[in-house]
């Protein structure tokens, strides 16, 4: 019987992603050649056997270091240029004297100071309150829902009066009640949180005193403070369960939220039923548009939400070729392009 000859080669690529093939005569020389390609030029090495992976090697991707370890052949490869980390190691003696030396960098007059600090921080944010608080009032009279709203029982299957309130909830939608900007971040409106601004226009000062900033703020060696916090802070409630949160919240932007959000889900609640028809009108136009039927067969009347509904979709599949194969633009669409034309070469990204 004929044996059948193995090809085995050896893959490895390089910390800037070039891959380099070689060839092995049997598996002893291909252990030999990928001892070799295991250097600090290469991040990954690779026994290919027949088509193949069976052996694999990955190193650790600290600058200079030459470390290796056998991994799963079958584990995900990193393409491209691979990131170096640089690794410094130091002491315990040297960590202690950098240790030593901060505590000497600090003033012995900090814990006053930073009392002092605290304390103008927090008279700021109590001057800043009511702006913040009209910052946040804005930020959601700028939706306009009263007028939207007044509109909407006027006339809800007015198709311009329906769109406005479909585009509203897709960019109300993007936020909920503890993911706004105003409420993660430092600043609302523009204004700043005083634990921010204060200590940042005394970042010189504060460096100067001993002070280092941190994750939490600004921080001495013997452990004095200059805390940061933000307009809506989720803070642990000490007194209760560990499980239980609750708001620090002087701007009271909790009932702000509450009040806002109300008029929205009764917004939501007047026009789910023109939402159904609208919905139930954008399908059918889908669905002529493949069986098809011509635009100016539209079965609904020129000027109804419904007319509105089967024209927009049915314009989207022209766009789309969507009486192509769903598989084939669901993947062109996946890949990014942007149209999808009746020419020659029927898929073509079209510059913006």
């Amino acid at each position: 019987m004929t044996s059948i000859a193995r090809k085995i080669e050896i893959i490895s690529r390089s910390i800037r992603g070039e891959k380099n093939t070689t060839s092995a005569a049997d598996l002893a020389s291909a252990m030999k050649i990928s001892k070799q390609l295991r250097t600090t030029e290469n991040h990954m090495v690779c026994v290919v056997e027949n088509g193949i992976r069976t052996l694999r090697w990955d190193r650790t991707v600290v600058i200079n270091q030459n470390r290796w370890r056998k991994v799963s052949p079958d584990k995900v490869e990193v393409l491209g240029a691979v990131r170096e980390v640089s690794v410094t190691y130091v002491t315990e003696e040297e960590i202690q004297a950098r240790k030593d030396q901060w505590l000497a960098e600090c003033w012995p007059d900090n814990r006053a100071y930073a009392d002092q600090l605290n304390e103008q921080i927090s008279q700021e944010v109590t001057r800043l309150v009511p702006h913040v608080r009209e910052a946040v009032i804005a930020y959601y009279e700028a939706y306009g829902m009263k007028v939207l709203m007044e509109e909407m029982q006027r006339d809800l299957m007015n198709p311009e009066v329906y769109l406005r309130f479909d585009s509203f909830r897709d960019r109300y939608n993007r936020w909920s009640v503890t993911h706004r900007d105003y409420s993660i971040q430092d600043q609302c409106g523009g204004i700043e949180h005083p634990s921010k601004s204060i200590p940042g226009a005394l970042k010189a000062y504060l460096t100067e005193r001993g002070f280092r900033s941190s994750l939490d703020g600004w921080r001495d060696a013997r452990g004095v403070a200059i805390p940061d916090s933000k307009w809506l802070e989720l803070q642990e409630n000490t007194d209760d369960s560990p499980s239980h949160y609750h708001w620090y919240d002087p701007v009271g932007m909790q009932k702000i939220h509450a009040k806002y959000d109300a008029q929205y889900r009764r917004m939501v609640n007047l026009g789910s039923a023109a939402s159904q028809l609208y919905h139930a009108a954008s399908k059918s136009g889908g669905d002529d548009y493949r069986s098809g039927k011509l635009l100016e067969e539209c079965p609904f009347a020129v000027g109804t939400l419904e007319n509105v509904a089967w024209v927009i979709e049915w314009e989207n599949s022209l766009r789309w070729r969507r009486d192509l194969p769903r598989e084939v633009w669901t993947a062109h669409h996946n890949a990014g392009v942007e149209r999808i034309s009746f020419e020659i070469e029927p898929f073509r990204k079209i510059d913006r």
